[in-house]
């Protein structure tokens, strides 16, 4: 539903209203080092928001430190109980465009459904964790669950040291533009087995003797959000010295991180067991345990690795080399790249520019504050699911124009 907005100026230094079909949006904004023009978004004295205003609230979700928001609730437009990524969009919108709907734009429908992931890359999952101890292996903490709930699932907070990756649950909200909400229940189980019993079945066994053990305390039905008859996703938490194991001496830890399918399909709740992940706790370092969960829950979605496989997953084989390729399912770090959130369905048709051929004008907005790039398909029939080349502006700036030459193109695909 599309709805016309009016835009007024409050009578206050630093407080814009948006009135939207009758809701009334206070944002209130300041910094330290720029003057109070800037501030209301009204430097011409003509009372009208300006782009001044999108400035202002795009360093604040970009984390300028320079920028402080005093009440963050009135940013919360779509009502998700949190301002984020999204928010930041459906008010630019609101200044830019005139018009805004506060419900979710329709979306490309996911290309990775062609995998049949069991995990869905659009709208909210629960995912139920398992903080599990061996009788050679167990966890040392008196507050195992509580913490591993923060560490995973707590939501964003630009002042966490750990920030960007503070918990999965807010790096998935920013990388999606709010399109993917992780939610999830922390519980503790102690192993039947010690630890290498469970290894030699890549934990399968483990994950069959965790459904039934919590058959009667859990309804597994929560964790199935596109009803289809799968828990979507379980994550498996081992103790911190499993990583320390390799028992095959081969000089790659057993319990790497790794996401898979169970092949018993026992039916618990009417529901059987779809994709689960297994990740050794890191407490020294826990960004890069919440990084290598959100990049298993990748693959739980249906991304594959862009790195080269070798002999040795210690070594340097990087897929995207240089500074531009970082990625989260390449080395393990860094945002999800245009071409995954194209793949898992974070784009919507007027956020993605078609390249046709000739010469095209485009402009880019930063992939870190919204979604926006440009294909160029080998066979535009085929599109998402076809070959395409893709484009993305990955700097932390407005905009930057791009004129695409057909000398340039014109041979694109001769060796693919």
């Amino acid at each position: 539903m599309r709805r016309i907005i009016s835009v007024l100026l409050a009578g206050m230094i630093g407080c814009s209203i948006f009135n939207v079909s009758g809701l009334n949006v206070a944002v209130s904004a300041y910094t330290e080092t720029e003057k109070s023009d800037i501030l209301t978004g009204n430097s011409d004295e003509d009372r009208k928001t300006n782009i001044a205003d999108i400035l202002l609230l795009q360093r604040w979700f970009l984390g300028d430190e320079d920028v402080l928001i005093t009440d963050t609730k009135p940013l919360d437009l779509n009502k998700n109980g949190r301002a984020d990524i999204a928010d930041f969009c459906y008010i630019k919108n609101l200044l830019l465009d005139e018009k805004v709907s506060l419900t979710e734009k329709e979306l490309i429908p996911p290309a990775v459904k062609a995998l049949d992931p069991d995990l869905p890359s659009v709208g909210t999952d629960r995912i139920p964790v398992f903080a599990v101890s061996f009788p050679d292996c167990e966890f040392k903490y008196d507050d195992t669950t509580d913490r591993l709930q923060k560490t995973i699932f707590s939501p964003e907070d630009k002042d966490d040291p750990l920030y960007p990756m503070e918990s999965v649950t807010a790096y998935y909200d920013r990388s999606s533009y709010g399109r993917l909400h992780l939610e999830g229940d922390v519980f503790e189980y102690s192993a039947e087995h010690p630890i290498d019993w469970y290894l030699k079945s890549s934990a399968r066994s483990l994950v069959s003797e965790i459904l039934e053990a919590f058959d009667d305390d859990l309804d597994y039905n929560n964790y199935d959000a596109d009803d289809d008859k799968k828990i979507d996703s379980m994550i498996l938490i081992f103790p911190d010295e499993a990583i320390e194991y390799d028992d095959n001496e081969d000089g790659s830890p057993d319990c790497w991180p790794y996401s898979t399918s169970v092949i018993d399909k026992e039916k618990y709740d009417g529901v059987t067991a779809g994709s689960f992940c297994v990740i050794s706790y890191i407490d020294n370092d826990r960004a890069e345990f919440n990084t290598r969960i959100a990049h298993e829950l990748g693959h739980a979605m249906g991304l594959e690795d862009y790195y080269e496989a070798t002999d040795n997953i210690m070594t340097d084989n990087e897929g995207m080399p240089g500074p531009a390729g970082i990625e989260l399912m390449d080395e393990g770090t860094g945002d999800l790249s245009a071409c995954s959130k194209l793949l898992l369905g974070w784009f919507a048709e007027d956020e993605v520019q078609i390249y046709t051929g000739g010469t095209e004008e485009f402009t880019l907005t930063s992939t870190q504050g919204s979604p926006s790039c440009i294909v160029i398909p080998k066979t535009p029939s085929d599109l998402y699911l076809g070959e395409y080349f893709i484009i993305e502006y990955i700097r932390g700036l407005p905009s930057v124009c791009g004129r695409f030459l057909k000398s340039i193109l014109k041979h694109p695909f001769n060796n693919s």
